[in-house]
């Protein structure tokens, strides 16, 4: 293994409170040979750029912008201006542990496929006590999947090759621009978590306001439409997601994706009918029988069928059912209106 120089990208507003321990953390790393980029906001009130200038370590490059650029767009300038071959991303107020980059870089130097890796992490309060450990999903598979619902990654723990990431993406957006960033990349390279707590990720009261929260959460449910809107998910509609989902309370949003999977893309007749059955087993898993199941289905996507005008009845009939069963179904009086396709006659 070689000895890559590591550029640790921070981007810090009004960070007096806890920047000094997070900075401390960089320069105790085992692995030395790293630069740390501090993108300083413009508008700083506090004494932020005071703590940062008292260390002395050449290896502290302190970027002052002139004008509020905003997080995603100060992230990007200290991007354009990282020379290591290696990324590492840290928040103001998080701790990187002694090991973090001489695991990271190991790992990335022996798996040259590899574009991206995170790691779990410790939840501490502003007293640095451990709350909770946070997990990640570990494989490419379990990853990809999860980035459907929810980020994936803890954005202080993540490590890209600066090269591929450069010349291709930048950070989008004031919330959540680690989130979308990390579905494009996941989506066209691989990318793990190290199943080990590099870093300390603080959460304490005032470092999410709840107008932020809310931002936050809209901004997540345009990121999992914007993927499931596509034609090639990070993760594929096929049995295995159907099985990831066993189990799973939050079945309205896994309903909510197939429904923009059918309305984003132009599936032919098998894919339809593969569709049908892989939903009516999610239902089964779920506890449904068949009659509740297929109540279900029929209500969740009778908008969409219509639309496009599918007959349903026979795609269920010949694709879920067999001959034994088709009295059931005749059994249920559904009648869908417009003249698209009738039920139980």
């Amino acid at each position: 293994m070689g000895n890559p120089l590591v550029t640790v990208l921070m981007t810090t507003y009004n960070g007096e409170q806890f920047i000094r321990d997070a900075i401390e953390s960089v320069l105790r790393q085992t692995y030395q040979n790293l630069e740390l980029i501090i993108v300083l906001e413009a508008d700083t009130k506090d004494n932020t750029c005071k703590i940062i200038q008292n260390f002395k370590d050449k290896r502290i490059k302190l970027i002052m912008n002139e004008a509020r650029l905003g997080l995603d767009k100060s992230l990007n300038r200290g991007l354009d201006l990282a020379k290591g071959k290696y990324v590492a991303r840290l928040d103001d107020d998080d701790i990187c542990m002694p090991r973090r980059l001489e695991i990271q870089v190991k790992t990335m130097e022996k798996h040259t496929d590899l574009i991206m890796c995170g790691s779990n992490a410790y939840i501490v309060n502003d007293k640095n006590q451990i709350k909770s450990i946070e997990h990640t999903p570990k494989t490419y598979k379990n990853i990809c999947y999860h980035l459907c619902f929810e980020n994936s990654f803890i954005s202080s723990s993540v490590m890209f090759r600066t090269k591929e990431i450069r010349e291709k993406w930048k950070y989008e957006g004031m919330v959540s621009e680690d989130y979308l960033l990390w579905v494009k990349i996941a989506g066209r390279y691989k990318v793990c978590n190290i199943q080990q707590e590099l870093v300390a990720y603080r959460e304490y009261h005032g470092n999410r306001t709840k107008t932020f929260i809310q931002l936050q959460e809209k901004r997540d449910a345009l990121i999992q439409k914007y993927q499931w809107g596509k034609k090639h998910l990070t993760y594929p509609l096929n049995n295995s997601f159907y099985m990831e989902c066993k189990g799973n309370k939050e079945v309205k949003k896994r309903e909510e994706m197939l429904k923009l999977l059918l309305v984003k893309n132009k599936f032919g007749k098998i894919q339809r009918e593969e569709n049908i059955l892989l939903t009516m087993k999610l239902y089964m898993m779920l506890g449904m029988n068949e009659s509740s199941a297929y109540h279900r289905f029929i209500n969740n996507n009778r908008e969409i069928y219509l639309h496009k005008k599918i007959y349903l009845y026979q795609d269920i009939l010949k694709y879920y059912f067999n001959k034994e069963k088709y009295k059931l179904v005749d059994s249920i009086k559904i009648v869908i209106h417009k003249g698209a396709c009738k039920y139980g006659q």
